[in-house]
C-alpha cells in the first residue's frame, strides 16, 4: 500500500499546484467511495478482516492515481520521463528537511493516546481519544485554507496574503471552538454517549491547542513555500518534547487531564516558535500581521458571495480579487 499511497498523495500536490481544486475534490470523493465500497465487500461480505481493509485502501488509491493521470494527460498533455539527477537532489534535500515535520504532525495529535496507552487505564485512554478526535475535526478549516494558500506562496513571500489567512483562520477557528465548548455537554451526549461525559472538561482544555495548531498550519504553509521547511521540523520537535514532558510530569497528579494540558502546552509551544521565526525572518510587525482590518471582512464577504454564486449556478465561482499586495520591501519598511 505504501508506494501506491505515496504516488496518490504526490498527485494530490500536483493538482493543488495547478489549482485544479474542483477536479481534486471529485477524485478525492471517488477515492473515498471506492474505499468504503471495497471495505464493505472485502471485510463485511467476504470476511477478510484487516487484510481486506488494507487491500481496499490500496485499490482506492489506485483508482485515484488512474483518474488523476488520465485528467492530467488530457489537460496538460503530460508524458513519462526519467527524472534528472539535479532534480532528485533538490527534492531529496527538501524532503530531508521537511520529513521530520511531516512525521511529527501525524504524531502530534495522537501522542497523548500513545503515552496513555502505557501508563493509564482503558477508560482514561478512551476519554482522551474521544475528546481529542472530536476537537481535531475543527482543523479542517486551516487545512483547507493551507491547501489553497500553498501554490500562491510557493517560491515567493506574499506576506499580506499569509497575514490575511492567519487572521481569518484564527477568527473562524476560535468561533467554532467557542460554539463547541458552549455546546460541549449536549454534543458529547449526542455524538458519543452519557458515559463519555467526563471528557467534557478535556474539550475545554484542548480548545487552545486546536487554535494554536490551526495558526501553525498557516505558518507551515508559508515556510514550505519559501524554502524553509526545516523551521517546521524544529517546531514539531519542540512541541512533541513539551507535550511528552508535561504529560509525564502532571499525570501522577492530574490523571487523564494531564494529557489535555500537555497537548495544549505542546501545540502552543510549536505555534509560538513558528510565530517568532516568522516575524524575525520577514520583519513584519505584530500589528501588521494580527490586527483585524476592514478589508478582511470585505474579502470574506466577497469570497462567500462568489462561492455561493458558483454553487447555485453549477459553474466554477469567479475568483475573488485580493487587494493589491505591496512589494515585499514596502511590507518590511511599513512593519518596521
Amino acid at each position: 500500500m505504501a508506494p501506491v499511497a505515496a504516488i496518490s498523495i504526490a498527485l494530490d500536490h500536483q493538482f493543488v499546484a495547478l489549482r485544479r481544486f474542483r477536479r481534486l475534490a471529485v477524485f478525492s470523493m471517488l477515492r473515498l467511495l471506492v474505499n468504503v465500497l471495497a471495505i464493505l465487500i472485502l471485510v463485511r461480505v467476504l470476511g477478510m478482516g484487516a487484510g481486506g481493509a488494507v487491500i481496499a485502501l490500496t485499490a482506492a488509491h489506485g483508482i485515484m492515481i488512474a483518474a488523476c493521470l488520465v485528467d492530467l494527460r488530457g489537460h496538460r498533455r503530460i508524458a513519462f520521463e526519467l527524472p534528472r539527477l539535479s532534480s532528485l537532489t533538490l527534492i531529496l534535500g527538501y524532503g530531508l528537511r521537511y520529513h521530520p515535520a511531516r512525521m511529527g504532525a501525524v504524531l502530534e495529535g495522537h501522542l497523548g493516546v500513545f503515552v496513555l496507552g502505557l501508563i493509564a487505564t482503558q477508560s482514561e485512554i478512551g476519554l482522551f481519544a474521544a475528546a481529542s478526535a472530536l476537537m481535531l475535526g475543527v482543523l479542517l478549516i486551516s487545512n483547507a485554507v493551507g491547501v489553497v494558500l500553498y501554490p500562491r506562496v510557493a517560491g515567493q513571500e506574499r506576506l499580506e496574503l499569509v497575514a490575511l489567512c492567519l487572521r481569518l483562520v484564527g477568527a473562524a477557528t476560535a468561533l467554532c471552538l467557542l460554539v463547541l465548548v458552549a455546546l460541549s455537554v449536549p454534543l458529547v451526549r449526542l455524538l458519543l454517549s452519557a458515559s463519555f461525559m467526563p471528557a467534557v472538561p478535556l474539550l475545554w482544555i484542548i480548545a487552545p491547542a486546536i487554535l494554536a495548531s490551526a495558526l501553525s498550519a498557516i505558518f507551515v504553509t508559508h515556510f514550505k513555500g519559501t524554502n524553509l521547511p526545516g523551521v517546521c521540523s524544529w517546531a514539531v520537535f519542540l512541541g512533541l518534547s513539551v507535550n511528552l514532558s508535561v504529560l509525564l510530569l502532571l499525570y501522577p497528579r492530574l490523571g487523564v487531564a494531564a494529557a489535555a494540558w500537555a497537548m495544549t502546552a505542546g501545540m502552543g509551544s510549536g505555534c509560538l516558535f513558528h510565530a517568532i521565526v516568522f516575524h524575525r525572518t520577514t520583519r513584519m510587525s505584530l500589528a501588521a500581521a494580527w490586527l483585524p482590518r476592514r478589508s478582511d471582512a470585505t474579502f470574506l464577504w466577497a469570497a462567500g458571495r462568489s462561492a455561493l454564486a458558483g454553487g447555485i449556478r453549477g459553474k466554477p465561482p469567479a475568483p475573488v480579487p485580493l487587494k493589491d499586495e505591496v512589494k515585499d520591501e514596502d511590507v518590511v519598511h511599513e512593519s518596521r
